[in-house]
Formats: structure tokens, sequence, C-alpha cells
């Protein structure tokens, strides 16, 4: 877990971004340091995490958003179309 703070001057749209790409990417190499020094330590060989692109996921995380965006906007136009009651907002 990390704690990072924005500033207030960042683009509002692009903070998640921000976190989720370079937040994580922080996080995961201090750990992959880590675990490569310790286990360098032992008996047994030593274990290098992969490099991971944290940018690639957050491209996927986004087309899904968009995909179950997409398909809910067309539930409810079906749903419209055929009379059927919005439903509710709680």
């Amino acid at each position: 877990m990390g704690d990072f703070q924005i500033s207030d001057s960042w683009p509002e749209p692009q903070i998640e971004k921000l976190v989720y790409v370079n937040g994580s990417g922080m996080l995961y190499s201090a750990v992959r340091e880590m675990v490569c020094n310790i286990t360098a330590r032992g008996l047994f060989p030593l274990l290098l995490l992969p490099s991971i692109s944290f940018f690639e996921m957050f491209k996927d995380l986004e087309a899904s958003r968009s995909k179950e965006q997409a398909e809910a906007t067309s539930q409810s136009s079906t749903a419209l179309e055929a009379g059927e009651q919005p439903p509710s907002k709680a």
C-alpha cells in the first residue's frame, strides 16, 4: 500500500490514470527489488519478478469499462423501446 499526494494543478480526469500507472509502477518496482535482494541471500537461486507495464493494464481496464457502459446503454435503450420502466436510482 502506498500513500500518494497529487498536485492540485493536475487535471482531474487524469488523476486515476496517474495513480494507477505511476503509483503501481513505483510500488511494484520497490517490491521487485526487495524480493530479488532477499532471495539472493538464500540457498536457492534469486527470484527476479518480471517487469510489468501498468499502462497496458490501464488501457485494458478503460476498454473493459467502455464495453460495460456500451452494453448497459444498449440494454437500457432496448428496455425503453419495449415500454419497460427504467430502473429507479436508489
